[in-house]
């Protein structure tokens, strides 16, 4: 799905149907995956005469997926739903811990059975000689990051339909 902000900024989309668009990118994807012989794909967002992917994956039905997600109710059913993983992006630790549990929930209402390796958090980590040196190095990169390309206002953020 990516961030809100970013149909804005780059101009390549309606958010309003970023969802829509997403699921049928997935549809898409998993038909590739399974299909034994060319197909057509004809959707609504998009279209291929001649699809044929090859090699196959050696999974079966197909590669296991993740799915990054700040903890959006419907992204954490989706990936719960399809037996996917729920990969935690740029998520504060006390709203970790609440999208753990919503997973989790949505997991039990999927009617599948919990795994803890399905829940994947991301860290930021910088190495150096001692933490003083690490911070100096590190700290106004990681602080332009959160600042200036994820500061964005909720309307841009979480722009109608997203």
């Amino acid at each position: 799905m990516g961030i809100g902000s970013n149909y804005h900024s780059l101009g390549t989309m309606n958010p309003t149907y970023a969802r829509e668009r997403f699921r049928e990118a997935h549809d898409f994807l998993v038909q590739a995956f399974q299909a034994d012989a060319p197909f057509k794909f004809d959707g609504k967002f998009f279209q291929s005469e001649y699809v044929n992917l090859w090699p196959k994956p050696v999974q079966k039905p197909y590669p296991e997926a993740w799915v990054p997600a700040a903890g959006s109710k419907e992204s954490l059913a989706f990936a719960a739903k399809n037996g996917y993983s729920y990969l935690a992006v740029l998520v504060p630790w006390p709203i970790l811990l609440k999208n753990c549990e919503s997973f989790r929930n949505a997991v039990a209402e999927a009617g599948q059975e919990q795994d803890p390796r399905r829940i994947v958090a991301t860290a930021h980590v910088y190495v150096a000689e001692t933490d003083k040196q690490a911070r100096l190095e590190s700290e106004g990169h990681l602080m332009s990051l959160i600042q200036n390309s994820l500061g964005s206002p909720f309307h841009d953020s979480f722009p109608p339909g997203h």
